[in-house]
């Protein structure tokens, strides 16, 4: 299971890796896909790198930073996702939302002074439970034609020349296999009432054989 308590999230809800002060963002993963390699989020400005494994639990450093670490910082940004993560799991006001997460994190003076004001709690609570109920829901694919519904509406198609039908699929001589995508068929009804468009007359081939017999004429 990932460790979380390393996991930080961004403003843009993009996650970072915290570590001894300093903060990391994902780059890859080796070629046997059993470990993580973490670059610093200063990418323009440090080339600070380290190893996790594929749970997030630190490994070793690969390469220094250049810069000071800022601890206050870092932990005022893991008390901002505590936040996050309260709000969108409890539906608690945002006033006892902060009160929980400080009281529970028993933050140093520091640290808090670091921290968003209460007016900026509110709309991060805001907007983290807006962003959950705007999450779109995976499509439910089907398995078979039985479990596919199609409207009234939908099932009835009228025929040149011919009255108002409910016929539709079952109607059609189709014939199918247990998934839908393999559907092979020998005939389709019409779809439209509009005329099909006519074919354009073949060009007739100009002949070139002709007689030859006025060219010997006396």
């Amino acid at each position: 299971m990932a460790n979380t308590n390393n996991i930080i999230e961004s403003n843009r809800r993009r996650e970072k890796l915290k570590n001894d002060g300093f903060l990391y963002v994902f780059d890859r993963v080796n070629a046997t896909k059993t470990i993580k390699f973490w670059r610093c989020e200063l990418k323009d400005e440090c080339r600070g790198r380290i190893h996790t494994d594929m749970e997030n639990n630190f490994l070793k450093i690969i390469t220094e930073h250049t810069h000071e670490a800022n601890i206050s910082k870092v932990e005022a940004l893991k008390i901002v996702t505590a936040v996050r993560r309260r709000a969108i799991g409890y539906q608690e006001p945002p006033a006892q939302i902060r009160a929980n997460v400080i009281t529970n994190s028993c933050i140093s003076s520091p640290v808090l002074a670091q921290l968003p004001s209460a007016n900026s709690i509110k709309k991060i609570i805001k907007r983290a439970r807006k962003e959950k109920t705007e999450i779109p829901s995976k499509p439910v694919i089907k398995q078979s034609m039985s479990e596919m519904i199609i409207d009234a509406e939908y099932q009835a198609y009228q025929q040149l020349g011919a009255s108002d039908g409910d016929n539709f699929l079952g109607d059609a001589n189709f014939h199918h296999n247990a998934q839908p995508q393999e559907f092979k068929y020998h005939s389709y009804p019409a779809t439209s009432t509009s005329k099909a468009t006519p074919k354009r007359p073949k060009k007739e081939k100009l002949s070139m054989k002709f007689s030859m017999s006025h060219c010997f004429e006396d």
